[in-house]
């Protein structure tokens, strides 16, 4: 790619100057680096781009078509050519992300909704294919294309990427607002939002893309074509920025707590009857997928009831006792978190709490107290002489606990965030089954 980015400077050079054909070459590397890292999906990493590479990658798009309008000859040249390349290298990145928002659009029913997405969409990407042959025309049927292009956006154009701007960033004060549609059907999933805003993101890109395109072809003034590139970057750099707080948004305890609330709710009620170890395993890779940028702990077990059966905390999630036949813990903790079992030393530090847990006591007898007999404490007894700052902290150990093991307790969570160990005392029958998580 270094090679062909040396190519195409003297014939832009000639055209534009040089300061013009090095921003070019630069505006067309920035624009198919973006349209790359949208297409893996991470969206943090494609806002942060989109920032810094929208005012460039628009301001090489009317010069690049420009210089390929101004080439007549019929014979391969290297600037063309790396033109060419560099535009395809975007649209067929573009184009993935375009599968990826037509899986998760075809999904919603948007004839409830005062905007027609799918009408936008096509026309948007009528315009940007008819604009994808024109680059890809040889120079002696390009004339042709071009015009054909002109008439498609004369009679079809309805300011599409306009509209899909307000759209998805008005608050909803005066318009339905896409992304808040698409959080609710998806009950706010992060993931699928992030997609359908990278979704969105990719369709306002390409059609701004058709209008500076078509603003070259019809020779518009100079000043115009500066100051609807200059427009389109500061709506787009408003559009990543309110996208990053929905996002952000999305990732915040209060909204994340709630909705994984009603989530578990759902689950119970979908899985009645289901062993608490099918169960545990259904809601841990659930939370896994839906809740990604945290580690989940899953606790689940018979719907007894006491504290000398089970005493246990969670933090960054949610307890659901005598629920569907079922008691549910769930924990978690940020995937950044050191986990409590990552090395030798925290690890023998996790197991000597637990090993230190003593689940009986001896009691004095007799009317002089002389006696001495065994007995076998309540979990919340034993949950009592757990540290400090594991009964009152969130850190680092996010879920603690002690279940009765009459009950089938079942658990799932990253094996190195979670330490078990069964106790019992010489051949007395009861058992529990303590935990850490961390």
């Amino acid at each position: 790619m270094h090679r062909l980015l040396l190519f195409i400077t003297p014939l832009l050079a000639f055209a534009y100057g040089q300061d013009t054909a090095a921003a070019v070459e630069n505006g067309l590397a920035l624009g198919e680096s973006l349209a790359t890292i949208m297409e893996s999906g991470n969206f943090g990493s494609s806002m942060s781009k989109l920032a810094t590479s929208v005012g460039p990658y628009l301001g090489a798009i009317g010069p690049a078509v420009g210089i390929i309008m101004a080439f007549t000859g019929d014979q391969s040249d290297p600037q063309i050519e790396f033109m060419k390349t560099m535009l395809e290298r975007i649209e067929t990145r573009f184009d993935q992300i375009d599968e990826q928002f037509k899986q998760l659009t075809n999904q919603v029913n948007w004839n409830k909704y005062e905007i027609q997405l799918s009408k936008h969409e096509s026309t948007i990407r009528t315009l940007s294919t008819n604009l994808g042959a024109v680059y890809k025309a040889s120079a002696s049927s390009r004339p042709g294309q071009i015009r054909s292009f002109i008439r498609t956006y004369d009679s079809n154009w309805k300011n599409d990427h306009e509209v899909l701007m307000t759209y998805t960033t008005d608050t909803g004060l005066f318009h339905e607002n896409l992304i808040d549609m698409f959080k609710t059907y998806t009950e706010n999933h992060c993931g699928k939002v992030q997609k359908f805003m990278l979704g969105l993101t990719d369709l306002i890109l390409r059609g701004v893309s058709v209008e500076l395109a078509y603003l070259e072809f019809i020779n518009e003034t100079a000043s115009y074509k500066k100051d609807r590139k200059t427009h389109w970057t500061e709506e787009i750099k408003k559009m990543k920025t309110f996208m990053s707080k929905v996002d952000k948004n999305l990732r915040s305890s209060k909204v994340y707590l709630d909705q994984m609330s009603k989530d578990m709710d759902k689950l119970l009620t979908n899985n009645k009857g289901v062993k608490d170890s099918d169960f545990a395993t259904i809601a841990y890779s659930f939370l896994m997928e839906k809740y990604n940028w945290r580690d989940w702990l899953v606790v689940s077990y018979d719907d007894i009831k006491g504290g000398n059966n089970h005493n246990v905390k969670a933090c960054g999630g949610v307890l659901k006792f005598r629920t569907q036949k079922r008691n549910l813990v769930i924990a978690s903790v940020q995937r950044s978190r050191t986990p409590i079992l990552k090395n030798s030393t925290s690890k023998m530090a996790a197991e000597k709490i637990l090993e230190d847990l003593k689940i009986h006591k001896t009691i004095k007898t007799g009317l002089f107290k002389q006696g001495r007999r065994t007995e076998i404490k309540g979990a919340k007894d034993i949950y009592k002489t757990l540290p400090s700052i594991i009964r009152d902290k969130c850190s680092p150990y996010s879920g603690a606990g002690v279940i009765k093991t009459g009950s089938k307790t079942a658990f799932q969570a990253p094996p190195n965030r979670l330490l078990q160990k069964r106790k019992k005392y010489k051949n007395y029958g009861t058992k529990y089954d303590t935990f850490l998580f961390g």
